[in-house]
């Protein structure tokens, strides 16, 4: 959607993140944070600020877009007889909260207007560990060139996906992280899947209802993520972690038990070697970029 801004047209600029909006479906098509480890501030969530203070979270109607175009607190109060749905951080709240004390408060409280909320089962967070945890995890133990990355989050927009009051729910979300090591640009790709917990929504909305399902986790490569979404990330995909796994590439995404099983760099050996189409001979680094042409260009080999 277009936007009435300075600049791009279709942005909407916070402190240290911006995010495009998805008019018809009220939420965000994706966000982008910078991080910067090495001037991170801690900021209290309720208050908003770097103090130990007791105040209720608020979201904000971002006022340079019309209402209609996202989601508002309607969406979530007087859920009855039990809450299904949080109000779902798409750029993690302490993610932009760096540099000056004044501008860390300025981007926590930007992370709490609604363009940057989607509907999340209550589970979400609690489940994901590794999708809330993999930008900590990497500035940890990846050790980013500078201790900066650049994270981008969305939804998957399916034309299943169930109906909840004014909003079609999305029932996967998606991440990729860049970051520079050693000079080498590194991306990789993890995707959400919280489907199983919102397939029967009807009857999770009945007191009683027993679900033991739960959200799944995987890695993925960037290529199948722009299959997904229709988005485009250039040379980001060339540079994908995830192109340098050779086993269990059926389905093109890999679940994550540990934080040890998502693949943050390249394989060197794998890195190196080649493969070619059997059909048409083109040349391929690896297997999983392979597969993802079969698919696309040979579906009925596949």
């Amino acid at each position: 959607m277009e936007i009435n801004t300075n600049g791009d047209p279709y942005e909407l600029k916070y402190q240290h993140f911006s995010i495009i909006m998805n008019k018809d479906r009220r939420m965000a098509y994706f966000t982008a944070v910078n991080i910067d480890g090495s001037t991170w501030i801690h900021i209290d969530r309720d208050t908003g600020e770097p103090l130990e203070r007791e105040k209720k979270e608020k979201w904000f109607i971002d006022p340079r877009i019309e209402t209609t175009a996202q989601c508002e607190e309607s969406l979530y109060d007087h859920q009855t007889p039990i809450q299904v749905f949080d109000r779902g951080h798409l750029v993690r709240r302490q993610d932009p909260t760096w540099g000056t004390p004044d501008r860390a408060k300025s981007a926590n409280a930007d992370t709490f207007h609604f363009t940057n909320c989607s509907p999340q089962e209550w589970s979400f967070n609690r489940q994901t560990r590794y999708w809330q945890g993999i930008e900590n995890y990497i500035l940890d133990n990846a050790k980013a060139d500078r201790e900066r990355i650049i994270v981008f989050t969305g939804p998957i927009f399916a034309d299943d996906d169930p109906k909840y009051r004014y909003v079609k729910v999305p029932q996967k979300f998606w991440k990729i992280i860049a970051r520079v090591e050693n000079g080498i640009l590194l991306s990789t790709a993890l995707l959400a899947d919280q489907s199983q917990r919102i397939t029967h929504l009807p009857e999770r909305l009945k007191e009683g209802f027993d679900d033991l399902s739960k959200v799944k986790e995987y890695q993925t490569s960037i290529i199948e993520i722009e299959n997904l979404t229709e988005l485009d990330f250039g040379f980001l995909r060339e540079h994908d972690t995830y192109q340098s796994r050779q086993e269990n590439i059926t389905g093109l995404k890999r679940e994550i038990e540990k934080f040890e099983d998502i693949q943050l760099n390249f394989l060197t050996k794998e890195k190196t070697s080649s493969v070619n189409c059997t059909y048409c001979n083109k040349i391929f680094n690896s297997r999983a970029r392979l597969a993802i042409h079969y698919k696309k260009e040979h579906p009925a080999m596949v």
